[in-house]
């Protein structure tokens, strides 16, 4: 019997010291576990910021075409107003060289023609005024295009660094769920070890107990 109960004694000892170990083990798997819960936690905040950014960026990219189509509305306008006057200046030009030929043609009609002809050449500088005015307005228009064009492809850069971004992010969250996933795993097979571990234990004490 004292030789049952050394050998009891002796597998107790190995059966305790297997359960240290394996208790050892799940203390490290439960930091493993934290260690994986955190960085978890800082990727979904990194997710967080850059769908904030995706969302400003496509909100940015809205109100970037919404501007520009205005401008591009109101440069049409201009040109329109400003083919407008070019056919008004044809005009006028035309009628001061009929005038022209009828002052060439009947002298005894000269001072009408003169009258005449001054109120058109009247005209004639207001319109090329307008004219001159309208390009400034052209030219006004053309630099805020170029300058919404050049707002645009930031915005455009911006949306494609934020959804790459978010495709990284996702891709290293997918990564340490998978870790986690076998982590938590682990644990579960050592805790089966440990109350395996007990099991046999309490066996081997009451073995014991019974003997003494």
């Amino acid at each position: 019997k004292k030789t049952e109960t050394d050998t009891a004694n002796d597998k107790n000892i190995v059966l305790e010291t297997k359960l240290s170990t394996v208790k050892a083990k799940i203390v490290n798997t439960k930091s493993q576990i934290g260690v994986k819960v955190t960085e978890i936690e800082s990727m979904n905040e990194t997710k967080q910021k850059l769908e904030a950014q995706l969302s400003a960026a496509e909100l940015g990219m809205e109100e970037a075409k919404s501007k520009l189509e205005s401008i591009e509305a109101d440069l049409e306008s201009i040109n329109e107003t400003a083919a407008s006057l070019e056919i008004q200046v044809s005009d006028a030009e035309k009628m001061k060289s009929e005038i022209d030929s009828q002052l060439d043609a009947k002298k005894t009609e000269t001072d009408t023609a003169n009258d005449k002809n001054i109120v058109l050449e009247t005209k004639l500088s207001t319109v090329k005024a307008k004219i001159v005015n309208t390009k400034s307005q052209i030219g006004v228009k053309v630099t805020e295009i170029e300058s919404m064009n050049e707002t645009k492809q930031k915005l455009e850069a911006q949306l494609s660094a934020a959804e790459l971004g978010m495709e990284e992010a996702k891709s290293k969250l997918e990564s340490i769920e998978a870790d986690l996933e076998s982590i938590n795993e682990t644990a579960a097979s050592l805790e089966i070890q440990v109350s395996d571990a007990e099991k046999m234990k309490s066996e081997i004490d009451s073995q014991l107990d019974a003997k003494k």
